[in-house]
């Protein structure tokens, strides 16, 4: 493989040329191309080219060292990068750079808010996709505050018809039923607990008789003291 011509990458509109040994393809995509041949991404931005090519030749994930301290101090903004790439790995196949896109998406949502995530990733994810880690992060969410599906921003953004939302609002629709179910079992186990309160014991016919006697006999007394 060292004997061959590189591949050159040329990325965005007006593009930026990148020099890749062939060997390096990690794309099944890209097995195809020729030794010397090109292999043009017009729509791919400057930023995900670079983690692109760095990921060919390293196996690792980096952003643009100017992008480094704008990413750590924006963790939306790094979310929208590792979006951006993981759909370029979804789309080449390029297996090994879609789990380090998976990681970057997970750890940068961690502080962000279920409604923004949503609302970054409609418009981000590839189509056939299923992010996975919004069922978590929905879940998180739902734990810690249950009226988080009845804020109206979060409900306007649900509205939007996409893959997406319907793949979230399936989600929450389970959290609220199983927290329903969870409910329901808590009331029926309540009903139960009063099923086992001691109840009063009818009373034995002896002492219902001997009670009789002694009224009557208080009756008499009574009626004697009256007499004298």
């Amino acid at each position: 493989p060292y004997a061959r011509n590189p591949i050159t990458i040329n990325i965005g509109p007006a593009p930026v040329m990148y020099y890749v040994p062939w060997h390096l393809l990690k794309s099944t995509n890209w097995s195809t191309v020729p030794a010397g041949r090109e292999i043009r991404l017009p729509t791919m931005s400057a930023d995900t080219g670079h983690i692109l090519v760095h990921y060919l030749y390293t196996g690792t994930y980096q952003t643009l060292d100017s992008k480094i301290s704008g990413i750590a101090q924006q963790p939306q903004l790094a979310l929208k990068q590792a979006l951006l790439v993981y759909r370029v790995s979804v789309t080449h196949t390029l297996d090994g750079l879609e789990q380090l896109a998976r990681q970057q998406i997970e750890e940068h949502s961690a502080s962000i808010d279920l409604k923004t995530i949503v609302n970054i990733t409609s418009s981000k994810l590839p189509k056939k996709t299923e992010p996975t880690y919004l069922k978590d992060k929905t879940q998180k969410a739902f734990e810690k505050d249950h009226t988080v599906f009845a804020d109206d921003a979060f409900c306007a953004s649900l509205c939007k018809k996409s893959k997406l939302n319907d793949y979230v609002m399936c989600h929450v629709v389970k959290l609220l039923s199983e927290k329903l179910t969870q409910a329901l079992a808590g009331k029926g186990n309540n009903t139960d607990e009063l099923d086992e309160i001691p109840r009063p014991q009818p009373v034995p016919e002896e002492i219902v008789a001997d009670k009789d006697r002694l009224e009557e006999k208080e009756k008499a007394r009574l009626e004697e003291e009256e007499a004298e």
